[in-house]
């Protein structure tokens, strides 16, 4: 969560359509290997009055369950107690604010690693996913302070910010190894492709894959 200006607020989140049941003490229950998983946006300029969703990633970006227990994560707690046991998306997921009021988003994603023998579906096991950080920027709609974004870094250059209006706007996520089509020229390593919400730009940051055994 990120806050600024006057009642301004982003919240990011993962998301299923999936409805998780409830294990043992009221905890989550586990998710099956169909269930997928989305990176969204909440924003609020009214003190949390009215919110305005938007899906940041543009692909699903883990198939699953994944632990919400703590301590109890892949020991035999979690299966004696019908918990998610899986932590191969951690704790690296985050949002800030750039100085032009625009969400600036981090996450674990594991689309990459999907394959034959790793797809959603009661065959395929949570395990034999690997993953990288992603990174999106909000290039459109409107900032946490009211401002009109207008691209990565860049707002309006007369934005009105005392009376802010939620503007819905669109998202994306491709990875950084080619520029993709719909590129705005921010940079070769980022995309911008207009889907509908608050608009970003993403890329990936590569880093060590992660498997738990």
């Amino acid at each position: 969560m990120a806050a600024g200006g006057n009642g301004g607020v982003d919240v990011v989140y993962y998301a299923t359509p999936y409805v998780e049941g409830v294990g043992s003490f009221n905890k989550p229950a586990a998710a099956p290997p169909t269930a997928q998983w989305d990176v969204y946006m909440a924003q609020s300029l009214d003190a949390g009055s009215t919110w305005t969703n938007t899906k940041v990633s543009t692909h699903p970006i883990y198939f699953g369950d994944y632990c919400t227990t703590g301590i109890s994560c892949g020991t035999p707690l979690s299966g004696a107690n019908n918990w998610g046991p899986d932590r191969i998306l951690y704790d690296d997921f985050g949002v800030a604010v750039g100085p032009d009021g625009g969400a600036r988003i981090t996450w674990t994603d594991a689309h990459d690693s999907w394959g034959a023998s790793c797809l959603p579906g009661a065959n395929s096991a949570t395990s034999c996913q690997t993953t990288h950080v992603y990174f999106a920027c909000q290039n459109g709609g409107t900032g946490v302070h009211g401002e009109t974004i207008t691209g990565c870094g860049q707002v309006a250059a007369a934005t009105a910010v005392s009376t802010p209006t939620p503007t819905p706007a669109p998202v994306i996520a491709t990875p950084n190894t080619a520029a993709a089509s719909g590129s705005t020229g921010l940079a070769p390593l980022f995309a911008a492709t207009a889907l509908g919400g608050v608009l970003f730009t993403a890329g990936t940051r590569r880093r060590r894959s992660r498997r738990v055994t």
